[in-house]
């Protein structure tokens, strides 16, 4: 495919009289294939121009509150949960960041950066991890109902456990 590079310099051109001032140019890439003169590839270039000036902004400032409006749904979803929310969401988080800071500090940017950390399954199962980090408990020390004994007598049946 044969290609023709013109120099440009940007908002610089008169649509009627068609000049260019030279003080700083780049290049543009026009496929002269698909017939594009001078002329059609500064109109091109116009267009490009006020896509960047005017629509990217615009979707970059849409996709990003999108973008916030999901994390923040997952962040009431997250206060909302049975499990990890309402009375128990501040407990929920302080363990959770107890788990990230515990095992790789390094997530914490990231979970800041993208809103992760908003997300309720992230701080259910960050919450689980440091559940399962902390203090070890005896779970069942109640007396077997057959013997009248408790584990530690039945484990350690000559020891004074009392």
């Amino acid at each position: 495919m044969k290609q023709t590079y013109y120099s440009f310099v940007p908002f610089l051109c008169d649509r009627d009289n068609f000049y260019i001032t030279p003080s700083s140019t780049y290049d543009f890439l026009v496929v002269t294939e698909q017939g594009m003169d001078k002329v059609t590839a500064v109109e091109v270039k116009w267009q490009h121009d006020a896509y960047i000036k005017d629509v990217l902004p615009a979707f970059v400032k849409r996709q990003a509150d999108t973008w916030k409006a999901t994390t923040d749904g997952w962040a009431e979803a997250a206060k909302k949960d049975p499990e990890i929310g309402g009375t128990k969401f501040a407990k929920s988080i302080e363990y959770a960041q107890r788990a990230v800071n515990t095992l790789n500090p390094a997530l914490k940017p990231l979970f800041d950066q993208y809103g992760l950390g908003n997300h309720p399954e992230m701080i259910r199962a960050f919450a689980k991890v440091a559940d399962l980090l902390g203090e070890d408990t005896i779970s069942n020390t109640k007396k077997n109902e057959q013997t009248g004994k408790s584990i530690a007598e039945r484990m350690f049946p000559g020891l004074p456990l009392k």
